[in-house]
C-alpha cells in the first residue's frame, strides 16, 4: 500500500466523527453507569439515614428519658441505702463507746 494512501486511511481512522462519537458515547456510558449506580447508592444510605433518624428520634429521646430516670432513681436509692448503713454504724459504734 503507497504512503499517501496509508496516511489517508490512518487520518480518515482517526478523526471520523462518527467513530469518535461511537467511543464518546461508550465512555460514558461506562462511566455514568458506574457512577450513577455509586450515586445510586449513596443517596439510598443518606435518604435511609436521614428518613430512620425522623422516625426514631421520638421514640429514642423517650427512651433515654426513661434510662436517665432509672438512673436518678438507682443513685437515689444508694443513696439513701448508703446514709443508712453509714448512720447504723455510727450508732452501734456510739452504744460501743458508751
Amino acid at each position: 500500500m503507497p504512503a499517501a494512501t496509508r496516511n489517508a486511511t490512518a487520518r480518515s481512522q482517526q478523526c471520523n466523527p462518527a467513530r469518535v462519537r461511537r467511543c464518546l458515547r461508550v465512555f460514558f456510558s461506562h462511566l455514568f453507569s458506574n457512577l450513577g449506580l455509586f450515586a445510586l447508592v449513596v443517596g439510598y444510605v443518606l435518604f435511609g439515614a436521614l428518613l430512620f433518624e425522623f422516625l426514631e428520634a421520638g421514640y429514642e429521646l423517650e427512651k433515654r428519658g426513661h434510662i436517665q430516670q432509672y438512673r436518678d432513681d438507682c443513685l437515689q436509692e444508694l443513696w439513701l441505702i448508703t446514709g443508712k448503713i453509714v448512720f447504723s454504724n455510727c450508732a452501734s459504734l456510739q452504744v460501743r463507746l458508751l
